[in-house]
């Protein structure tokens, strides 16, 4: 039977979520990790909760948001450990992935992907919070908050399993709004399902190719990937920070992309440290 005929009910799901020490992919870290997997009937089948160790310091505000601290993560697994672990979680390819405003959380996944050189999953992922502008028309906005207080489920908590819980509890309950969903083809009515990136270091291509999950390269970066595969240091001329138009040393790690805006994620050599590196910033670059 393929996927798409399979009645809902028995359809497999993992809603998932992630905190951190901000909003930028790629510069900062993943301190927790949650997912629940369950049947479309609401039949729950494994939890997973993890802190991680983002081997830096939490800044104060990401605290206030989640009350995540740095003593909380102290002498926990990092994203190396754990990474691994949440990717077996998921299961078969055949599993449907949920998160609320997934472009965040894919973000991270996708930069930790890359800078672990783990192959990134083949899983769909729907985005609820798309879902929910389609059933749940006329509320002020839909942050899960929001559609969970709608709802009438638990939300607001800000911490990675308790939203998880409320991510799966919103989603149970957009799919019965009528039109309700007799099989998993019937996901498409509450978004296009999206995927994980391959990692641009793996296999260059074309400008504008959208293959598959694949990100389009920038036109002109192909020799930028070339260096990303070879692994090879460079200096880069960067008109960007605080510190204005400067002279770094990096090492490319793979180009990722952050609301639509391609980056360079690199270990630079100055800061002794991963960062990210808007491409349209990068006046020249040379290798040593």
């Amino acid at each position: 039977m393929r996927v798409a005929d399979r009645v809902f009910a028995e359809g497999e799901f993992v809603a998932f979520d992630l905190e951190t020490t901000g909003l930028m992919a790629g510069s900062c870290r993943i301190v927790e990790v949650g997912a629940v997997r369950f049947r479309g009937d609401g039949t729950e089948l494994g939890r997973l909760e993890r802190l991680v160790n983002p081997q830096c310091a939490i800044p104060w505000r990401a605290t206030q948001v989640h009350g995540i601290t740095d003593r909380m993560v102290r002498g926990q697994p990092t994203i190396e450990q754990v990474l691994p672990e949440f990717l077996e979680f998921l299961g078969a390819d055949d599993t449907v992935l949920l998160a609320h405003n997934a472009g965040f959380d894919l973000g991270f996944l996708n930069a930790d992907l890359a800078r672990l050189e783990l192959m990134p999953p083949a899983h769909g992922i729907l985005d609820t919070l798309t879902a929910a502008r389609r059933r749940l028309q006329g509320l002020r906005n839909h942050r899960l908050e929001t559609v969970a207080n709608y709802l009438g489920v638990p939300g607001g908590q800000h911490r990675a399993l308790a939203d998880s819980l409320t991510v799966k509890a919103a989603f149970l309950h957009m799919v019965s709004l009528p039109p309700s969903l007799c099989t998993c083809g019937e996901l498409k009515q509450l978004g296009k399902l999206r995927h994980f990136r391959t990692v641009l270091s793996e296999q260059p291509a074309a400008c504008g190719e959208e293959g598959g999950a694949r990100e389009a390269v920038p036109c002109g970066e192909e020799s930028l990937l070339r260096v990303i595969q070879q692994r090879r240091r460079i200096t880069i001329v960067y008109d960007g920070g605080t510190k204005g138009e400067t002279r770094r040393p990096i090492t490319p790690k793979a180009i990722v992309r952050n609301r639509g805006v391609p980056y360079l994620l690199a270990f630079c050599h100055l800061d002794e440290m991963d960062k990210t590196y808007r491409l349209d910033r990068i006046r020249q670059w040379e290798s040593r």
